[in-house]
């Protein structure tokens, strides 16, 4: 439902013809929008029977996460990993239904923008997953903020696919 829902916002928001454009022309706060919305999404997901059975294993930062903490076993670990990157296979495929217009922005694919060189993008997204990663370690090493966890997804989460 991630790649799905938020990869979907990607396109509707900055693919060719869209009518968001005309709707919302600054694209700075298109992508103010976006990134919110896929935030939203990933935490709905964290926060539905669905995240509170799997522990809201959305990525495999976050299982690995879970496992170096000690919380999951490797079987559970490898099992997760595998239904994460089936779901990514799964949820991208309905993309290809935007057409011409999930086309023009590679269907939300992230790629470094501008002026930002692959290894900066790399730098940027291995920063992300380690604070990702070490915020899991406070939030869930300390009872009294656990149930607020799945509230440092939004802010970590970046432009996906809009950059």
């Amino acid at each position: 439902m991630l790649v799905l829902v938020g990869l979907s916002l990607v396109i509707l928001m900055f693919g060719t013809g869209t009518p968001m454009a005309r709707l919302i022309p600054s694209e700075g706060l298109r992508r103010l929008i976006t990134g919110f919305l896929f935030g939203r999404t990933g935490a709905s997901i964290a926060l539905s029977p669905v995240g509170k059975v799997n522990g809201a294993h959305i990525n495999p930062s976050v299982t690995l996460g879970f496992r170096l903490m000690g919380k999951l076993d490797w079987r559970t670990t490898l099992g997760y990993i595998v239904a994460q990157l089936i779901g990514v296979v799964v949820g991208s495929l309905p993309l290809l239904l935007w057409g011409a217009m999930g086309k023009s922005v590679a269907f939300g694919a992230t790629w470094p923008g501008s002026g930002t060189t692959l290894s900066t993008a790399l730098l940027g997204e291995a920063i992300t997953t380690f604070t990702v990663v070490a915020l899991l370690f406070v939030f869930l090493g300390f009872r009294k903020i656990r149930p607020f966890t799945p509230a440092i997804f939004p802010p970590s989460l970046r432009d996906h696919g809009v950059g």
